[in-house]
């Protein structure tokens, strides 16, 4: 069973920030995929294990909802354009593995980012500040524009940068993957056992549970976690459902396991996690 929560709030939402002279984040997590572009200055960004990067003009960094990640400026004015996508929209709106795989594949040899050369530099940004200005005015048909120029711009960047897409040459066990990765983001608040989906695709089980994690940079069980996480933060910000009804029917065992797992994986308990962010209601 899948939740629809996507009534109600932006599923796509572009912004344009500048910071003059300074900018730090605590390590944090969104409710959805996130594209940082860098116009001007320069930030590191960790993504909470041993990857730090370095994004200057021209870097693109692609993050999505099932990670965390901390940004500190070291040069300014830090400008940046900030394009946040629900995780359920870009699934619908964007149907072609390989690009997709920016965001849900995360094998060892990822890079969060691309350091972009002109001309496709200037590009992306005339690109971005399109999205800004379609954003802002929502002019007729504006969402449909939103959803062509970000398919646009993810084609740009995988025609130029095709090495940066993990599933840019897929063999059949990625086809496999990526097909298990849609049924559990169809199916994630119900039981989902390796071994059921190792014989429907006729696959080892040991085998389907090394190369899951080897493309997806996570295990199978904890794939399906962050999954619900991912879904979860969703409920706490846009529905006023109580913690112990959100664990039950996003399929944890009980509300004590889902605190633990929320905390765990955020850093909040899922009441502060709503109190912190639940002004978006």
């Amino acid at each position: 069973m899948q939740i629809d929560i996507l009534s109600g709030m932006e599923p796509l939402h572009v912004m344009y920030k500048e910071s003059l002279d300074t900018f730090a984040s605590d390590i944090h997590s969104h409710n959805s995929h996130e594209i940082i572009f860098v116009t001007d200055g320069r930030a590191e960004i960790d993504t909470g294990s041993t990857k730090v990067y370095h994004l200057k003009p021209g870097s693109i960094a692609f993050f999505s909802s099932m990670e965390t990640h901390q940004v500190n400026a070291v040069s300014f004015p830090y400008k940046r354009y900030i394009i946040s996508i629900h995780h359920d929209y870009f699934h619908k709106a964007v149907t072609e593995p390989r690009l997709i795989s920016i965001f849900k594949n995360r094998p060892f040899s990822f890079r969060h980012i691309i350091h972009l050369k002109p001309p496709l530099e200037n590009e992306i940004a005339v690109l971005l500040e399109d999205m800004l200005l379609e954003f802002d005015e929502k002019d007729f048909f504006y969402e449909k524009v939103l959803s062509d120029c970000l398919f646009k711009c993810l084609v740009l960047l995988y025609r130029n940068y095709p090495g940066s897409f993990p599933a840019f040459s897929m063999n059949e066990s990625s086809r496999i993957i990526f097909s298990i990765q849609k049924y559990i983001e169809q199916n994630y608040a119900s039981t989902i056992r390796l071994a059921d989906l190792s014989k429907k695709h006729g696959m080892n089980m040991h085998y389907l549970s090394r190369r899951f994690k080897e493309i997806t940079g996570c295990g199978f069980k904890e794939y399906i976690q962050m999954t619900r996480i991912s879904h979860a933060k969703d409920l706490l910000i846009y529905s006023d459902k109580d913690i112990s009804s959100i664990s039950m029917e996003l399929g944890f065992s009980s509300t004590p396991h889902f605190t633990a797992s929320f905390k765990q994986t955020t850093g909040y308990t899922p009441s502060n996690y709503r109190k912190s962010f639940g002004n978006f209601l």
